[in-house]
């Protein structure tokens, strides 16, 4: 299972306003590696279990999707 800090599933912001830091978490072993994108673009945000906005524009309105990957084992874990 994939945890995210915090916890919210949907954030609705005005432009200009600030998104705190979202974590994703999954207890993996070996460590997890993870990677989160922008499903409308496949587009790479983060390599790491922290994605960060910083201040929010108009393009980074859309859904995205956290994955973590156990090494060696061929199944993802997203949310």
């Amino acid at each position: 299972m994939v945890n995210l800090t915090p916890s919210n599933l949907y954030y609705t912001l005005t432009e200009g306003q600030t998104l705190r830091n979202i974590s994703c978490y999954a207890d993996c072993y070996p460590k997890c590696t993870y990677n989160c994108r922008k499903t409308s673009a496949s587009t790479l945000v983060s390599d790491t279990d922290v994605v960060s906005f910083g201040s929010i524009r108009r393009g980074d309105a859309g859904i995205y999707e956290c994955t973590a990957k156990i090494p060696d084992y061929p199944t993802l874990l997203t949310v």
